[in-house]
């Protein structure tokens, strides 16, 4: 539905922190959504609902991915830290 190709123009490490705090925002209004029996949008829509805002926070996350893989990077940190000799 949502294509990592809408946000092909950001720089990961940019936008990467500002996403993933959305995302955690986009999260829990999912599961207020199916978590709300009170009315409103019937379970067939609401669940399709939230099966693209799902789709669009994993999109979302590659960005925040990128993001920290280039820090992890830039710092050499992570699967980028230099390897250390164990020493008795």
């Amino acid at each position: 539905m949502i294509d990592r190709d809408v946000f092909k123009l950001l720089t990961p490490e940019d936008h990467c922190v500002n996403f993933a705090y959305t995302v955690s925002a986009l999260a829990k209004v999912g599961r207020l959504a199916l978590e709300n029996n009170a009315g409103g949008t019937g379970a067939e829509h609401k669940d399709a609902a939230v099966a693209v805002l799902l789709d669009v926070i994993e999109t979302m996350m590659a960005v925040v991915i990128d993001g920290g893989e280039g820090f992890e990077k830039a710092l050499r940190r992570g699967i980028y830290a230099p390897k250390r000799e164990d020493t008795p």
